[in-house]
């Protein structure tokens, strides 16, 4: 188990995964009931990736399907992040 546990959060510090991979990843360890083992490495993801979106305006979120914008804005808002819910357009 402990070695199971070292494989996912090296796998969460990864790098080279790119955002919506990263956040997809996060809320599917939150779903799983296992966030309380990584609840610092969460906190450190999420603000490093709200930080770069913002910096961006949050345009990356354009090229996101409805789901996957839902999907961010609920797991921001959840974590206490303010998330401007008029910058993303689906048109």
């Amino acid at each position: 188990m402990k070695e199971l546990k070292e494989e996912v959060r090296n796998i969460l510090m990864d790098n080279s995964m790119d955002i919506l991979n990263k956040t997809k990843l996060i809320d599917e360890v939150e779903r799983l009931g296992l966030h309380y083992f990584y609840d610092n490495e969460i906190n450190e993801l999420l603000s490093r990736i709200f930080q770069e979106l913002s910096r961006n305006d949050f345009d990356v979120m354009n090229d996101y399907d409805l789901h996957n914008v839902a999907s961010q804005f609920r797991l921001f808002r959840e974590h206490g992040y303010k998330m401007p819910s008029g910058n993303v357009h689906f048109f």
